[in-house]
């Protein structure tokens, strides 16, 4: 059985009645422009998270391995406590 939601019903509905209001010819068109700004919209976003997030997953690397290195240390030391 065919299970349609109500954001298929509304994305259907308006382009339904873009189709209606403006016709096949400048359906087409505008659907391309649309497409276009969403593509530009996308490509910017890609971009202003490739500036911020490199700059956040570096210093959660480096706190990790700072954390790493801590645990290491500390089971040396416990590891040469044992032993005397």
């Amino acid at each position: 059985m065919l299970s349609v939601g109500p954001q298929e019903l509304a994305v259907f509905g308006v382009v339904l009645l873009f189709l209606i209001i403006f016709g096949s010819d400048k359906f087409s068109s505008t659907a391309r422009n649309v497409g276009q700004i969403l593509g530009g919209t996308k490509h910017t976003v890609e971009e202003a998270k490739a500036d911020v997030i490199p700059e956040e997953v570096k210093e959660a690397k480096d706190t990790i391995k700072d954390l790493k290195t801590d645990a290491l240390h500390g089971t040396e030391r416990d590891k040469q406590r044992r032993k005397l």
